[in-house]
């Protein structure tokens, strides 16, 4: 009887302390979500590229800049069509009618950033 009745009071503390850790786990949650809302988000103050008219002696500049700002962004471009996108955004006179027609042709470039690339390296940089 005597066993019973110690197995009864420990099961009772270990309850207790269960509360008591479910409690204190709560309030760490809690300010945990409190703290990372008062958070500032930080970007990266990387200026977005100028627009790129199709010049070859811009082109460089353009691709590199690019580049740079997609790379310390990574959160903004999760997928291709993102980058390209993106770039396409980017795109003013010659450059623009460029790309124009692959947004309303078969969307495999699109959805392709590495064919994407190709293709707009190949009518831009300058092969000097």
């Amino acid at each position: 009887m005597r066993t019973v009745f110690l197995f009864l009071k420990i099961m009772d503390q270990l309850r207790a302390e269960n509360a008591q850790l479910s409690q204190q786990m709560a309030l760490l949650t809690a300010q945990v979500a409190q703290m990372q809302a008062a958070w500032p988000c930080h970007k990266c103050p990387v200026a977005v590229p100028d627009k790129f008219d199709g010049s070859l002696a811009q082109f460089p500049a353009f691709w590199g800049q690019c580049q740079l700002y997609m790379s310390l962004r990574p959160e903004d471009f999760p997928s291709d069509r993102d980058k390209v996108g993106f770039l396409i955004s980017l795109l003013s006179g010659s450059a623009a009618h460029w790309a124009t027609p692959l947004l309303t042709h078969p969307k495999q470039v699109l959805d392709n950033y590495a064919e994407f690339c190709h293709q707009f390296q190949a009518m831009f940089e300058d092969p000097v």
